[in-house]
């Protein structure tokens, strides 16, 4: 009888239990199953139509059916993932406990366990994304699930599960240099140079001719300190392959480590002229150079130069520009250097916008009307929805005298906006055309366009200004000349010509008085020292009219007489001459 019971005890197998989801399920009725698989399969059809909210709502329904269903808590706590990202913390916390509780419910769903493990991971919960991954791995122990979790093992400095994973990974596709080159990485974080450097040997000698499993040796010497050995490496590469791109990088870590600046600069100076060397790798030279500037140790004007000279080499003008945008942001060089770049970018893709617009704020840096004109031709040709093509194209134009092409390219501005054009430099295009139209006496066209200036921005405060100037001086709507140049005037209290317009429109209006007092704050503005703008006889002139019928009759006096003073214009020298012979 205890025989019996031993046999029974070695031979018993436990059970396999239901997954929870499938022992939730056959609690419901019949009727109550069907409900459910009719919400749930309505709720797939809208998220596959893209209606994320009609499916959220629909798998609410089908849980209040069915709480413990995994399929519509995994896809619930998908779309809440999906919508919300990192920024709600409440609902992205429902979202992966719904993950969580669908992997609960269905442990043997190994897209639910892998789908979970990439969310952590994106998440760098690494630690959680490795226990899944451990058990994916187990599973299905593919070359990319291995892969996976060798990452992770790495990022939670499980360096011996890590080394065992790359040995599985080679079991599968054999060594490589890229897995001697991540287990000598690791080895190297645990501190077991003479193993790495065994293994760099020996996978050296297995790879007769292959040049990298030194070029990782001299590396790992160098960086441990053994220079020389590393050297005496670098050297021997040298002499067998005298145009290895390594051999170049690994003398700039020599020589970084060695503090010698003046070796360093000459080796960087050839790597930038080489051109047999990758470009990727000229880059990642760079890199390298700019992170020893960090330790104050190398000029940055040097490096700014060779990689100039490394740009202008054949083909590397859009990489190594990009770079140099970046380096020359990230060292606080001054503004115009950003030019350089910009223009082998523009030669290698003249395509690409935002080396168009660098281009162009050279060419206004150094007032180069041909260039500035050139470069925003080039640009409304390639991208006519970008507005401020049309607003430096005018400039140039308009700096060129030709009044007609400015007003063209305004025109043509207009045509090709869209609701997604800027608003602010939109307004500008609709004043600039405003001031071309009132240039040939179109004055319904731009009235009309100053008033699109102002609805795209109603702050334009040239805009305001100069529509209030010409409604005073045609003498029409002086009522909204007035809010206007008022509006104009707040925003820029302290700009006379802005005063002079507002006193101009208020005199207009017979409101002699305010007018005065605004003409008043126009000449404690120009008294300002820092003012610019100075004073001209049209000023003196307009000046002399509201005080003179504000009842300051000396004041006018003086103003028209300085105002004679001021000009050459013999129309307004008559006009001023009779004014002050009324006076007498």
């Amino acid at each position: 009888m205890l025989l019996g019971c031993s046999n029974y005890a070695r031979n018993y197998t436990p059970p396999t239990l239901k997954d929870g989801a499938i022992r939730a399920r056959n609690l419901l009725t019949v009727a109550q199953r069907r409900t459910f698989d009719g919400i749930y399969l309505e709720a797939m059809r809208q998220k596959y139509l893209g209606n994320a909210d009609a499916a959220f709502d629909l798998l609410d329904r089908a849980l209040m059916i069915n709480p413990n269903d995994a399929d519509a808590l995994f896809q619930q706590g998908m779309l809440l993932l999906q919508s919300v990202g990192y920024s709600d913390s409440v609902l992205r916390l429902r979202g992966e406990r719904q993950l969580q509780l669908a992997h609960q419910l269905s442990p043997s769903n190994k897209h639910y366990r892998e789908m979970l493990g990439n969310y952590w991971t994106q998440a760098k919960r690494y630690e959680r994304a490795l226990r899944l991954y451990e058990q994916v791995a187990a599973d299905d122990p593919t070359e990319d699930n291995l892969k996976m979790l060798e990452v992770l093992q790495e990022r939670t400095s499980n360096w011996d599960a890590a080394l065992q994973t790359l040995d599985r990974i080679a079991l599968l596709e054999g060594y490589s240099n890229e897995l001697i080159a991540k287990k000598t990485k690791i080895l190297e974080m645990q501190n077991r140079i003479s193993e790495a450097a065994t293994m760099l040997r020996e996978w050296s000698e297995t790879n007769n001719g292959d040049n990298y499993p030194r070029v990782l040796l001299a590396n790992l010497y160098l960086r441990n300190g053994y220079l020389e050995r590393g050297r005496e490496i670098i050297d021997d590469i040298a002499a067998s392959d005298a145009h290895n791109e390594w051999v170049p990088m690994l003398r700039l870590i020599y020589y970084r480590i060695k503090d010698d600046a003046v070796s360093y600069d000459k080796t960087l100076g050839a790597i930038a002229s080489d051109t047999l060397m990758p470009i990727e790798q000229k880059v990642q030279t760079f890199r390298e150079a700019a992170a020893w500037l960090q330790e104050g140790k190398y000029d940055k004007e040097k490096v700014f130069q060779h990689a100039v000279v490394a740009m202008n080499q054949r083909e590397a003008g859009g990489v190594m520009g990009e770079w140099l945008v970046g380096f020359l942001q990230d060292f606080k060089f001054p503004e115009d250097r950003l030019a350089v770049p910009a223009l082998a970018i523009f030669r290698a893709n003249p395509n690409d916008e935002r080396a168009i617009m660098e281009l162009i704020r050279d060419a206004v840096r150094r007032e180069d009307a041909e260039q500035l004109d050139t470069i925003s031709k080039r640009g409304r040709e390639l991208h006519p929805e970008n507005a401020l093509f049309y607003y430096f194209g005018t400039l140039a134009a308009r700096n060129k005298d030709d009044a007609a092409r400015a007003r063209a390219i305004l025109e043509a501005g207009v045509k090709n906006m869209s609701p997604t054009t800027d608003s602010a430099v939109a307004s500008q295009i609709y004043y600039m055309l405003g001031d071309a139209y009132m240039d040939i006496k179109q004055q319904k066209l731009a009235f009309a366009a100053y008033d699109s200036s102002i609805v795209k921005d109603p702050d334009n405060v040239h805009a305001l200004n100069n529509y209030a100037y010409f409604l005073t001086t045609h003498g029409i709507q002086l009522r909204r000349a007035i809010k206007l140049a008022q509006r104009a005037t707040e925003i820029e209290p302290h700009n006379p010509s802005y005063l002079d317009t507002y006193a101009w429109a208020l005199y207009k209006a017979g409101k002699y008085a305010e007018a005065k007092g605004v003409i008043d704050s126009m000449w404690v503005a120009f008294a300002l020292p820092d003012q610019e703008i100075q004073p001209d006889a049209d000023y003196y002139d307009r000046a002399g009219e509201i005080y003179f019928k504000a009842g300051a009759k000396k004041e006018a006096l003086r103003m028209w007489k300085e105002a004679l003073q001021l000009t050459s214009d013999r129309k307004l020298q008559r006009k001023l001459r009779a004014k002050l012979k009324k006076m007498r």
